[in-house]
């Protein structure tokens, strides 16, 4: 079966996931380049064939408008095919924030998206939220306007402990 006909995990697995990005490019190029001729001339007879304000001749026109960016990474092995992976890291933030927006009062989901966020914040740089949100609070009173608050954030953050010893 042709690659461009499988399902797309294996078609990605096959695209390189393994190789670097010279062996993603040339597998690319074999693979790929002709699976994207052939979509490219479908698109162009569904443009002629069809108006323009139709659903088959606005999403061809809007593939052929994408079609310079969509058929780059045929000659770049850096790129990837998707963004799944920034997408499942993101999911559990944009569904918490959504999830806890209206409890209660109005106040209180927007506070509560905020904690959320702080915590998955936390747990994608390996801290500990408990521990985080404990050392942070105990510091922000005796913190002015002047002070570094890049350094209390989850990404920078070091417990003070660390700076005693």
């Amino acid at each position: 079966m042709p690659i461009a006909l499988q399902p797309v995990e294996p078609a990605d697995a096959a695209a390189g996931r393994g190789r670097d990005a010279t062996g993603r490019a040339n597998l690319r190029a074999r693979h790929f380049a002709r699976s994207l001729r052939w979509l490219h001339a479908l698109a162009l007879g569904w443009r002629e064939r069809s108006r323009p304000k139709s659903g088959l001749g606005a999403a061809s026109g809007y593939l052929l408008a994408q079609w310079a960016p969509l058929s780059r990474h045929v000659g770049h092995g850096q790129t990837r095919l998707d963004n799944n992976l920034v997408e499942n890291a993101i999911r559990p933030t944009a569904l918490g924030k959504k999830n806890w927006l209206f409890i209660g009062h109005p106040d209180a989901g927007r506070r509560a998206a905020i904690l959320y966020s702080i915590i998955v914040s936390c747990l994608r740089h390996g801290k500990d939220p408990a521990a985080y949100l404990r050392d942070v609070l105990s510091r922000l009173p005796s913190m002015t306007n002047q002070d570094d608050l890049e350094a209390i954030t989850p990404r920078r953050w070091q417990p003070a402990s660390a700076f005693s010893s």
